[in-house]
C-alpha cells in the first residue's frame, strides 16, 4: 500500500451552514477510504455578540482513546481494580495522549478566530490523504475487468470461428 500523503486545508465561509457541510464531509471522506488519520476543526464567530465557538474532530484522539480504554480493562482486570475505573482512565489517558501527539494546535486555531468576522466561519482539516491509493485500485479494478471482457470476445470470436467452419462458410 503507498503511503497516505499529509495535506492542509483551510476555508473560510460567510455562510455558516456551508461551514458545517463542508466539516461534516471531513467525516464522509474518512468513511469512503480517501481520508486516513485527521484532525478536523469548526470555528465559527457568533454574529451577535462576537463569540467564538470551535468543535473539534480528532480522529488520532478518539482511536488512542479507545485502545486507552481496551488496556486500562486488561490491566483493570490483572491488577483485580475496578474495571470501569480502569477503563476509563485508559480511555482519558489515549485520548489525550491521541490528542497531543496529531490534534491541532490550539494556538493556530485560536489565531484564525482572531481574523473572523462577526457571523463567519472556518473549516481547518489537517490528515493524510488516501486519494492515489484509491485511484490506483480503482485503476488495477478496471484492469482485470478489460481483461475479462476481452477473453470473453476471444472466446464470442472462437464460437464465431467453430460455427463457421462447421457449415462449411
Amino acid at each position: 500500500m503507498a503511503d497516505a500523503r499529509p495535506f492542509r486545508y483551510q476555508a473560510t465561509f460567510q455562510d455558516p451552514g456551508q461551514a458545517k457541510d463542508d466539516f461534516a464531509a471531513v467525516s464522509a471522506l474518512h468513511r469512503t477510504g480517501l481520508l486516513g488519520t485527521y484532525g478536523a476543526a469548526l470555528i465559527t464567530r457568533d454574529p451577535g455578540s462576537g463569540e467564538v465557538w470551535l468543535s473539534t474532530r480528532a480522529l488520532p484522539a478518539e482511536r488512542s482513546a479507545v485502545l486507552g480504554a481496551v488496556l486500562g480493562l486488561l490491566l483493570g482486570r490483572l491488577l483485580r481494580a475496578s474495571l470501569l475505573l480502569s477503563a476509563a482512565a485508559g480511555a482519558l489517558a489515549g485520548g489525550v495522549t491521541g490528542h497531543l501527539r496529531a490534534g491541532l494546535p490550539r494556538r493556530e486555531l485560536q489565531a484564525l478566530a482572531a481574523t473572523l468576522a462577526p457571523g463567519e466561519s472556518a473549516v481547518v482539516v489537517v490528515g493524510e490523504s488516501r486519494l492515489e491509493e484509491a485511484l490506483r485500485q480503482a485503476g488495477e479494478r478496471a484492469a482485470r475487468r478489460l481483461a475479462r471482457r476481452r477473453e470473453e470476445v476471444r472466446q464470442i470470436n472462437r464460437q464465431g470461428e467453430e460455427a463457421a467452419q462447421r457449415t462449411g462458410a
